[in-house]
């Protein structure tokens, strides 16, 4: 009876391992894969329609970079450095 119960338990461990590793790392690198096609699918008919492409950030990284120059009207275009000390006392 002892021998059942043991063969048991290791059968449901091993099953919700198996369950846990195909919800928390499978079904997620497969949504993210669609995600980034989708993506550059996207991109891809934007950059066809109105002839250039935008910048598509998926999960904080860059799918796909601006490729081609967008003419651009700007009053005043700067680029400065910010520097700042912080002290605690």
């Amino acid at each position: 009876m002892i021998s059942r119960n043991i063969k048991l338990l290791t059968l449901l461990v091993a099953l919700c391992s198996i369950a846990a590793y195909v919800v928390l790392v499978v079904i997620p690198s497969r949504i993210a894969g669609r995600s980034y096609k989708a993506a550059q699918i996207l991109a891809e008919d934007f950059r066809n329609a109105f002839q250039f492409t935008p910048e598509v950030i998926v999960n904080n990284t860059v799918v796909l970079n601006q490729q081609t120059s967008v003419l651009e009207l700007a009053v005043l275009s700067q680029n400065f450095e910010h520097r700042y000390t912080w002290e605690k006392h």
